[in-house]
């Protein structure tokens, strides 16, 4: 019941603003995925010292921490979250695989 409580609270706050803050998301997923790119390309491409290569996968694993909290806005912001989900199963199984690996990364 508190998930759908808080929901219903965003909902309200985005229903004037939910088109504009989807697409904001959508322009910031252009952004941050370019950078990533970028960020692998350098990573993988060329030598760094080991504080340059700190700084290229912290650029990687903030990306990736991007994505799920995009697919989650979406699905906040989305009208019927259950279809959503069934409908974009298989990028909630790879959000899913990043949190994971996320958590298991920094506490391990």
């Amino acid at each position: 019941m508190a998930f759908k409580h808080f929901r219903e609270s965003v909902n309200l706050w985005l229903y004037d603003n939910r088109d504009r803050v989807l697409s904001v998301g959508k322009y910031a997923n252009v952004v941050v995925s370019l950078t990533a790119l970028v960020a692998l390309v350098i990573y993988y491409g060329f030598k760094q010292s080991p504080e340059e290569q700190h700084t290229l996968f912290r650029v990687i694993e903030v990306s990736f921490g991007f994505y799920i909290l995009h697919y989650i806005v979406r699905i906040i912001a989305d009208f019927k979250p259950w279809e959503f989900i069934k409908r974009n199963w298989f990028e909630g199984m790879l959000m899913f695989l990043l949190l994971v690996e996320g958590i298991s990364y920094n506490l391990f």
